[in-house]
């Protein structure tokens, strides 16, 4: 009998039941398959093995271990290396994922999705949740075909992201889709570093009737250097709406010499007819702690808008953070084109270039005696102010009004008699 102690691991995956090789190997392959190798797209009886080199196209192989993948989820490797997909890889779907060693790339030469995960299952019939990709992988679209995206996902709980994409960049290139087809994506983990595409994000409720379009109580958050101009940067549409959890939106913006004709927000739409929700719930963000600091290079003289408000009842709703549109407070990017901003931009917190968001001074709206104001506790000389919905700073024309005086940065009240009265106020 042969040494036991005289066997390697094979440096490929092998199947296992496709034969005795010598030496016993089969004990061999059942331990690798133990340790997941089974699910490794290297493994040559998926599709024949994808191609580290990034010479070969292996979808194949990404697709094969995936239908490989038990019904009730698991984990692909993926190898350090290069990755050709010319079609899609997947759908994946609950609990399916790819898991990717360090250095990573996979260049997407098709058109369409790059990577898609959807679950068109009974949501409340499902045990188990989650999906995604982790290990940071660089997803790079220069070879795409128009109108792809790096990653559509929606329609589960739990989703978890974590990569690096980059040139997604001709028309109707999408880096990341979050779309609700079937039933929600909930509770969403998602870190994303994205450079040169056409739209970092688009949340949108696109499918059956069926679809509720929520991405609530997710965490995430995007790293961004903008450099084209072909579409809005964040969409929220068809009803989509992201409530509680938190938001980030960190990075650079490029500055165009011709006109900018989009925005780094847009909220437009409502849930289709037929969908839950139709006709009362809006594109929105709501219940939400939000946190951007996004900056313009400043080189040339046009720039996105700030937000793009599609109606009154799409918009940035009773949520809270920072909104730093500009570097020192300067105003750089065009002003939004806010018309209601108590149904269209209720925000407690600064904001910072662009003055057409009143909140800037006057934050979270209050109701006294019937009168709805705003009130802010950071005004610059310490007074609480209080003003009338459309009312600025200054002396109110008429009706009753509690207002800081410019010329003495007193509080003060005008009753509908003309009468000013000076209050009790440091």
């Amino acid at each position: 009998m042969p040494d036991p102690w005289t066997h390697a691991l094979p440096t490929t995956p092998r199947a296992v039941g496709t034969g005795d090789p010598p030496n016993d190997e089969n004990a061999n392959v059942d331990a690798l398959t133990a340790m997941g190798a089974g699910f490794d797209v290297l493994n040559p009886a998926l599709g024949g093995g994808a191609d580290p080199t990034g010479t070969s196209d292996s979808a194949a192989a990404f697709n094969a271990a995936i239908a490989a993948l038990p019904a009730g989820g698991g984990a692909i490797r993926v190898p350090s290396g290069t990755y050709k997909l010319a079609s899609t890889a997947g759908p994946l779907s609950t609990n399916q994922w790819i898991l990717c060693d360090p250095g990573v790339r996979f260049n997407f030469t098709g058109t369409g999705d790059c990577f898609r995960w959807v679950d068109a299952s009974t949501y409340t019939a499902r045990t188990m949740q989650g999906g995604g990709l982790l290990g940071r992988p660089l997803i790079d679209g220069s070879g795409d075909g128009a109108g792809s995206t790096a990653i559509h996902a929606g329609d589960i709980l739990g989703l978890q992201f974590d990569a690096n994409i980059q040139n997604f960049s001709k028309s109707g290139d999408i880096s990341t889709f979050w779309d609700n087809q079937n039933y929600w994506a909930e509770q969403a983990i998602a870190r994303f570093r994205v450079d040169n595409c056409s739209s970092v994000a688009k949340f949108s409720c696109g499918g059956a009737l069926t679809s509720a379009g929520s991405f609530d109580r997710g965490l995430l958050t995007y790293y961004v250097s903008v450099k084209t101009f072909s579409d809005d940067i964040f969409t929220w549409q068809n009803g989509a709406r992201q409530a509680g959890g938190a938001f980030s939106v960190f990075g650079n913006i490029n500055s165009s010499g011709s006109a900018v004709s989009h925005s780094i927000f847009n909220f437009n739409g409502s849930v289709p007819a037929g969908h839950p929700g139709a006709g009362t719930q809006f594109s929105s963000i709501a219940d939400t702690f939000i946190n951007v600091n996004v900056e313009s290079d400043l080189g040339l003289a046009n720039n996105y808008q700030t937000i793009n408000f599609g109606s009154t009842s799409n918009g940035i709703l009773n949520s809270g953070g920072v909104l730093s549109f500009a570097e020192a407070g300067g105003s750089v990017f065009a002003a939004s084109n806010i018309s209601a901003p108590a149904t269209q931009f209720t925000f407690n917190g600064p904001v910072v270039g662009d003055t057409t968001l009143a909140t800037n001074i006057y934050s979270n709206r209050q109701t006294y005696n019937g009168q709805t104001f705003y009130f802010s506790p950071m005004q610059m000389n310490s007074d609480i102010a209080f003003l009338p919905i459309g009312v600025v700073p200054g002396t109110p024309g008429s009706g009753v009004a509690v207002y800081v005086d410019p010329a003495d940065g007193k509080l003060k009240a005008k009753g509908a008699s003309g009468t000013v009265t000076i209050l009790a106020v440091p």
